[in-house]
């Protein structure tokens, strides 16, 4: 009698185990890519950006989704690989560069033009539509003219007006995947939108 119930109970825990099922492979995305090979480097850059403040939900790893209850739905499986705000200067700064100087890539900046980004929105909705939005302002380097840029030197803003940016983009298919494909291509239109202020250069 023992050995049946035995039996039984191994039959069920057998069962139960069979059924469970194993947990989603957590996916890391990129909203900046690494350059090509290829790819020019300059001595000089034209501008840089600094990312000076982001919403709450962005300065954690998971990626969010807004809901039709504007609800912030935060993904348990879908992570962002690096800090968004570095990778949204790193975008950033690479495209408005390749614009300006035909090349992405760069190994300094002096007396470069500074963008400081604020972003107060920046994400896709369960009705397919992705927002960016936030404002910059034109920043200019003061220092030495030999002086590398680094994050403890001396800005000043040149131009008090607050930029803004009102950013939309349709999702062509659902997932977080095509969601981070949508908002870099709203960091392309806000480069392009970035170009289009700066001051032009004297002839």
């Amino acid at each position: 009698m023992i050995v049946r119930v035995l039996s039984i109970f191994l039959l069920f825990s057998l069962a139960a185990c069979s059924s469970v099922q194993p947990l989603p492979k957590t996916q890391h995305y990129l909203l900046d890519t690494a350059l090509s090979a290829d790819a020019d480097t300059i001595k000089v850059a034209k501008a840089k950006v600094t990312v000076v403040d982001v919403p709450d939900y962005l300065k954690q790893s998971s990626l969010v989704m807004v809901n039709s209850n504007n609800a912030m739905q935060i993904a348990q499986y879908h992570r962002w690989a690096n800090r968004v705000s570095d990778s949204i200067s790193s975008a950033l700064s690479a495209d408005i560069n390749a614009t300006l100087s035909d090349s992405a890539a760069y190994s300094s900046c002096t007396e470069c033009i500074v963008v400081n980004v604020h972003i107060e929105h920046f994400y896709p909705t369960q009705e397919g539509d992705v927002h960016f939005t936030g404002y910059f302002q034109i920043a200019e380097f003061i220092g030495s003219p030999n002086q590398v840029v680094s994050n403890d030197i001396t800005w000043e803003l040149t131009d008090t007006t607050k930029h803004r940016f009102n950013l939309q983009a349709e999702m062509d298919k659902d997932g977080y995947g095509e969601a981070v494909s949508k908002m870099r291509k709203l960091v392309s239109q806000l480069a392009k939108r970035v170009i289009e202020t700066l001051p032009a250069e004297p002839a």
